[in-house]
């Protein structure tokens, strides 16, 4: 089955989206003081990140399954933060959950318009 053009339009958005988001991280990973076990996990995100924004780019399957294991990952991370972070770690917190829930609602939206969102 061949995409759509919403469908190639909208995973070739979040492979740009997602890989902006490994770059940030493997610039975080790069700065951040090994304390907390925060540069595994930014280089772990960046590595997830950019294998999601190939495969989104190229409307893989295990593209989808790469963004939305990111994506629901990162809402359980950033979602805990919100209940327990300062005003700044807050204001992050929130941004990263709101996009990551916009991207999925999105995703699944453009997938609902037929049977599939990619190809095998």
């Amino acid at each position: 089955m061949s995409l759509t053009p919403r469908q190639r339009a909208y995973g070739r958005a979040l492979a740009v989206c997602y890989a902006l988001a490994a770059g940030l991280h493997g610039l975080d990973a790069s700065n951040t003081l090994a304390e907390d076990g925060w540069p595994l996990w930014s280089l772990g995100m960046a590595f997830v990140e950019a294998i999601a924004a190939v495969g989104l780019w190229w409307g893989k399957r295990w593209g989808a399954v790469a963004f939305l294991t990111v994506a629901s990952v990162q809402l359980l991370v950033y979602g805990t933060t919100l209940a327990f972070g300062g005003v700044v770690t807050h204001l992050l917190a929130a941004a990263v959950v709101t996009f990551h829930v916009v991207t999925i609602v999105g995703f699944i939206l453009v997938r609902r318009h037929s049977l599939g969102p990619f190809e095998a």
